[in-house]
């Protein structure tokens, strides 16, 4: 760890032995190094292990702020999972991340309750009150810039060339991150669908596909020939299909750059949360196991370091950021993988699931009855 004194380094040994995540805290360090000088207060406070993990924890906050709210849980005045929940909320998160930031820095107290009334308040925001950042991407983003720059520019490609009535769904995890971007720059119809090749066999892939996903969805996809796209077309003949880098002149390319091909190539090359979906079960969720396939395993899962979790998600937010995404999104979908339909349809609670379903169904009778 370096920056710290003997003493301290000392002292995170110590820590590490009472349950400290020293492998978060480096990545925790890694992504922000100016909240070093936090940690090293905490550590001259005597803060015990279960402190600094719920600092960590709640990195989403500027770090006097997550300090604090540290404290209030030490206290037992909130539960930390309670504060993970709200700001997690795909509806009322963002808002709610900002009330509460607001109302720690006018010197407020906390309760249980009163975050219940925060979160009452976000869920009555609107828009307005808390408008969506424009995007600004990093260009001082040294180590993931050129993959954040990357999906800026195929966010904005697809923003011109897919028309806004058109349902887009971003397929797989190498596209997941252009969920939020599109979503950041206005886009509402945005799905996201987890279907690798090892999933082309699938009948219950398929079957979610057709509940999932509206007719008539733009399908994109990184590179390069659009093989998965092909047996979606044969299941739903309605699809178009876009990739970011092609050499199939069926499937036309978003990104329009020389250097395109390279570009994908990083894209497909960053670790991953999760490896490839295998198929989906009966309740929607994707099965996603590890050496599911000994033939067909991600190279990043065979290094240590890169495997970390925490690893991982610090690589995910560095990239949305330097795509241009603010704090909360970034955070947010930092960690999301979208295993279930809940997941990645943004939804609470499966009877909102289950009124997503019927809501395509009548879209795909209403279709189907065009076309005859």
């Amino acid at each position: 760890m370096p920056g710290f004194s003997e003493g301290e380094k000392a002292t995170l040994r110590d820590l590490n032995k009472d349950g400290l995540s020293i492998i978060k805290l480096s990545n925790y360090l890694r992504f922000d190094p100016a909240r070093e000088s936090t940690i090293k207060v905490l550590i001259k406070h005597g803060a015990d292990a279960t402190l600094i993990n719920d600092v960590l924890r709640l990195s989403v906050f500027p770090a006097n702020n997550a300090v604090e709210l540290a404290y209030w849980a030490h206290n037992n005045k909130i539960r930390i999972e309670d504060v993970l929940g709200k700001v997690k909320d795909f509806s009322a998160g963002k808002a709610f991340h900002q009330l509460l930031i607001r109302r720690l820095d006018n010197g407020e107290g906390l309760s249980g309750a009163i975050l219940d009334h925060l979160f009452n308040q976000a869920e009555s925001a609107t828009k307005t009150d808390f408008p969506t950042s424009s995007l600004h991407p990093d260009k001082n983003a040294p180590s993931e810039q050129s993959i954040g720059e990357s999906f800026f520019m195929a966010a904005e490609s697809i923003m011109e060339t897919i028309p806004s009535e058109k349902p887009i769904v971003l397929l797989g995890r190498d596209a997941g991150p252009l969920v939020p971007l599109l979503r950041a720059l206005g886009r509402d119809n945005v799905h996201y669908f987890i279907w690798s090749r090892l999933q082309c066999g699938d009948p219950q892939t398929g079957e979610q596909w057709l509940k999932e996903i509206p007719p008539g969805a733009a399908v994109i996809d990184t590179g390069y020939m659009g093989s998965i796209i092909n047996t979606i077309q044969h299941l739903d003949p309605g699809t178009s299909g876009y990739l970011l880098a092609s050499s199939n002149p069926a499937y036309p390319a978003l990104l329009k750059t020389q250097e395109n091909n390279v570009r994908v190539d990083q894209i497909e090359q960053t670790p991953k949360l999760i490896v490839r979906g295998s198929a989906h079960n009966k309740n929607g969720g994707v099965i996603a196991r590890k050496r599911h396939s000994e033939n067909d395993v991600d190279s990043t899962f065979h290094d240590s370091e890169k495997n970390s979790r925490w690893s991982k998600e610090r690589n995910a937010r560095e990239i949305l950021r330097a795509a241009g995404l603010d704090e909360w999104d970034a955070w947010r979908y930092s960690s999301w993988v979208g295993l279930t339909p809940k997941d990645r349809l943004g939804l609470r609670t499966d009877a909102q699931v289950q009124q997503h379903y019927q809501d395509v169904a009548r879209a795909r009778n209403t279709a189907t009855a065009s076309a005859q």
